[in-house]
């Protein structure tokens, strides 16, 4: 019975050796089937990063595409107010141009409101309607 527990012991300590991780330094050569993993995953990580940067070429064409359809569609805005690296922020930006657009509109409308002249020659003075006719006369003859 004795025997029995000693090769018990044993083969239960030799289950723990070939579980156990290898020492430091010790690493074994991966398996052929992870090296093929690895180097699917590593292509698939290329043709992805290639993907991502076609995507953001496409993006940024049609942000600019959009950019010139907003310059276009406001043509009270100025073109460098108008900015952005996404549709919102170019529509962020168009809005805030309105805005700039009305407040100097206004100012300029009020500015133009104070100092309203009338078109054409100048007024002129009471032209002589309350003089007599013996005082136009004299302040014809001296102008000459």
């Amino acid at each position: 019975m004795e025997e029995l527990k000693t090769t018990e012991n044993q083969q239960t300590q030799e289950a723990a050796d070939t579980a156990a991780p290898p020492a430091a330094g010790n690493t074994p050569a991966p398996a052929p089937q992870e090296q093929e993993s690895r180097a699917l995953l590593q292509a698939d990580k290329a043709g992805l990063e290639a993907r991502v940067k076609s995507l953001d070429a496409e993006l940024a064409a049609a942000v600019a595409s959009y950019r010139a359809l907003a310059v276009q569609a406001n043509p009270d805005v100025l073109p460098e107010l108008v900015a952005g690296a996404t549709v919102a922020e170019i529509e962020a930006s168009v809005q805030r141009a309105r805005e700039i657009v009305a407040r100097v509109k206004q100012g300029v409308a009020t500015e133009l409101s104070r100092e309203r002249f009338p078109a054409g020659a100048p007024e002129r003075g009471s032209g002589g309607a309350d003089l007599s006719p013996r005082e136009k006369i004299q302040r014809g003859i001296t102008r000459e």
